[in-house]
């Protein structure tokens, strides 16, 4: 209750900033802990499997990669609810928040299960552009589920490619940059795009609070 009282007493835009922050800095560590994970050299071949002279992930890799961002989102959501009372005024109902858990936890199992499928549709367009905008469009629809705003999805999918956009940017600035250390690609790539990914989840959350607040919902 204290902090509750403490971050609604702080200037808007100082609790806003923090909770992005927060965000921002789960979506850092989960994505370098996905990082770690995958180049650990003993453990190559649970998730990859070699065809010719390149190793392509397996299901359990892309498993991995929903889980580690699911537990920095849990820990933004839930640190930020404590410290900053973000959302302390709704009643999210456990079944909501397994069903968001549930969604984003088999999200990239999905597309996986369907990539061939669907590549042999659409190419390598499935690969470049369809899976990573349908990944967004279900991480959208699983915070929209939690909050019972299903009406949101185009708000939350549009937030969510702008930042994850951005997100790809400071990748490429990042790989430029650091071009002789190419070795620790993913090093820069998952951090950077997991906490891209976050911001874009705290941003939808933040603008349904004010839209809640206001008496909108």
């Amino acid at each position: 209750m204290i902090n509750e009282y403490m971050a609604w007493k702080e200037p808007t835009w100082t609790r806003h900033t923090k909770i992005l922050l927060t965000f921002a800095a789960a979506g850092l560590i989960a994505g370098f802990c996905f990082a770690f994970v995958t180049s650990l050299e003993s453990l190559r071949t649970f998730w990859f499997v070699k065809y010719d002279k390149f190793w392509s992930p397996k299901l359990t890799y892309y498993m991995a990669l929903s889980l580690t961002l699911l537990i920095g989102l849990i820990a933004a959501f839930f640190s930020s609810q404590e410290k900053f009372a973000l959302l302390v005024n709704r009643n999210i109902s456990i079944l909501r928040k397994l069903n968001t858990i549930l969604l984003i936890a088999l999200s990239t199992s999905i597309l996986y299960l369907i990539s061939p499928t669907m590549g042999s549709l659409f190419s390598l367009l499935w690969v470049a552009v369809y899976a990573p905008i349908a990944f967004i469009a279900l991480l959208a629809l699983s915070f929209c589920i939690l909050l019972n705003r299903l009406r949101d999805i185009g708000t939350a999918a549009g937030i969510l490619i702008l930042t994850a956009a951005l997100g790809f940017f400071f990748v490429g600035v990042g790989v430029k940059i650091l071009e002789p250390m190419s070795d620790y690609y993913d090093f820069i790539q998952w951090p950077l795009l997991d906490s891209a990914l976050n911001v874009g989840c705290a941003i939808y959350l933040l603008i349904a609070e004010s839209r809640f607040n206001r008496g909108n919902a």
